[in-house]
């Protein structure tokens, strides 16, 4: 039987497209796996029966698992300084338990290009394994 992952360990997230950057200018994300509650929440605003059929909501999906699995960024800017993350407290708890990150233009999510918040977010519903499949259609 396989060991599980617990909510509390982490794991290090590398963007594709700074894998060949040298090390110590490369950003690494520091993920945490998500909780069964976690991942059902995403799992159900996935998309929605709607009057327009069936839509899909892969924006919020992405931020939502950035909201429950980012717990911190190191070396944003290739020169060591570490992205400031910090709850929003006049947010409701979300139903996985955690207040949201602050996103608000200039600071928090908000200083992660979109493309790299897309590939982290995939990442952690994936518990950190991407295929190379997954990483081509990104």
């Amino acid at each position: 039987m396989a060991q599980g992952i617990t909510p509390g360990d982490t794991f290090e997230y590398i963007c594709r497209e700074d894998r060949d950057l040298p090390q110590d200018e490369q950003t690494v994300f520091v993920c945490g796996h998500l909780t069964v509650e976690q991942d059902e929440d995403i799992e159900n605003r996935l998309g929605a029966l709607t009057d327009d059929g069936y839509q899909v909501a892969m924006g919020s999906i992405s931020l939502l698992a950035l909201h429950y699995g980012l717990k911190s960024v190191k070396n944003i800017d290739g020169k060591g300084a570490d992205l400031n993350l910090e709850r929003d407290e006049t947010k409701k708890l979300l139903k996985g338990g955690l207040r949201p990150w602050k996103t608000k233009q200039g600071e928090g999510l908000s200083l992660i290009k979109k493309s790299a918040r897309n590939e982290v977010a995939q990442a952690i519903r994936a518990g950190g394994n991407l295929s190379e499949e997954e990483l081509k259609n990104l």
